[in-house]
């Protein structure tokens, strides 16, 4: 068989969900998988005309829900555009107790006491994309400095190029991180800022949950869930993110190991990973205690490469995949598209080649 990483990403797995119609309080029904199912036959909490044609987002219809652990969301934002790297930032405002004189005004909206920034960015002129979300603690002052953690578990999917996307937030708060719980009613707003300037927006509205709150509880993995069928053969996908690697390779290891695969495709490893390094990384006890593992570094690529993987299989390169090129035209088509600051940076990529890496 031939095993290829190229920077591509694995599709999501498929979650158990319930059959599309009407939402029953109390019932946990949302997952946020980037599937909508779960979405029919619930009212529209706000409809938002299109009127930001030539922006990256154009709001259109939300949706609400909520369980004891959660407030979902699911919204239109009007052209396909990837949530967690926008050319600006798309903004929930919270007034977490509905009540206007606490908190503060934000982007015209009274009482704000948190802010979910989706494509965060440090420096909102700085013309550079965002990039992951953010949780902004809001006193009488205005909007913090971002949480440096993720206590309330936002999810947000698909994490993929979408014109729809759902995400949760924990209702519970956060002393830690000055994060306000959710209180029986709230009152909400999105808008979707580039540069400085909030391009679209809609109306704050009002949501009153349906249950009563409580801790949120991780849900236990079904039985037999990594489970697999005889004769069949596991791959697993990973993007290590650059100099996450070299940060988390004992987290990494761990969750390699608990997916127990026969095939492993590395993405995104830092350009200068050796092969000694990532020997090391297959001695981990996690690893090794799956087997005896092969690997094909890949050549192509400079600033990150690939890697392919195999547990008590022989491996040998695939030479047509030792030195693979951009298409031509590609990298200049980009040039206008992106800051000044990150043309050189297109101009490397065309010289070192596209990161990845193919075995037999």
């Amino acid at each position: 068989m031939l095993a290829a990483a190229a920077g591509a990403c694995s599709a999501p797995p498929e979650e158990p969900r319930s059959a599309a119609g009407t939402f029953r309080a109390g019932e946990a029904t949302v997952f946020v998988d980037g599937a909508f199912d779960e979405w029919a036959g619930v009212a529209a909490l706000v409809e938002d005309p299109a009127e930001a044609p030539t922006a990256a987002v154009d709001l259109g219809t939300v949706h609400a829900l909520d369980d004891p652990g959660w407030l979902y969301l699911a919204f239109e934002v009007g052209h396909v555009v990837n949530a967690q790297s926008l050319p600006g930032t798309l903004a929930l405002l919270v007034d977490a107790d509905n009540d206007p004189t606490s908190g503060a005004d934000v982007d015209g909206m009274e009482g704000v006491d948190l802010v979910l920034e989706l494509s965060h960015r440090d420096e909102p002129g700085s013309g550079a994309r965002g990039l992951g979300f953010a949780l902004r603690p809001v006193d009488e002052q205005g909007p913090r400095s971002p949480s440096a953690s993720d206590p309330l578990d936002v999810v947000v999917a698909p994490t993929w190029s979408a014109d729809r996307f759902e995400l949760r937030l924990g209702r519970a708060g956060s002393t830690e991180s000055a994060l306000p719980a959710l209180g029986e009613r709230v009152r909400l707003k999105l808008l979707y800022r580039e540069a400085t300037d909030v391009v679209d927006e809609v109306a704050p509205v009002e949501y009153a949950f349906s249950t009563e709150p409580a801790r949120p509880v991780r849900a236990a993995m079904p039985a037999g869930r990594l489970a697999r069928e005889a004769g069949t053969l596991r791959v697993a996908q990973l993007n290590v993110s650059s100099g996450s690697f070299d940060r988390s390779r004992g987290d990494f290891a761990r969750l390699l190991a608990a997916v127990e695969p026969d095939v492993l495709l590395l993405d995104e490893l830092p350009g200068g990973t050796s092969p000694s390094e990532l020997e090391r990384f297959f001695d981990a006890a996690p690893l090794r205690a799956l087997g005896s593992w092969r690997f094909v570094l890949g050549e192509s690529g400079g600033r990150q490469h690939a890697a392919v993987a195999t547990r008590e299989e022989p491996l040998r390169p695939a030479p047509h995949l030792r030195d693979v090129r951009y298409p031509a035209g590609s990298i200049e088509s980009l040039t206008d598209s992106v800051p000044a600051a990150f043309r050189r940076a297109l101009q490397q990529e065309a010289r070192i080649g596209v990161p990845a890496a193919g075995a037999w």
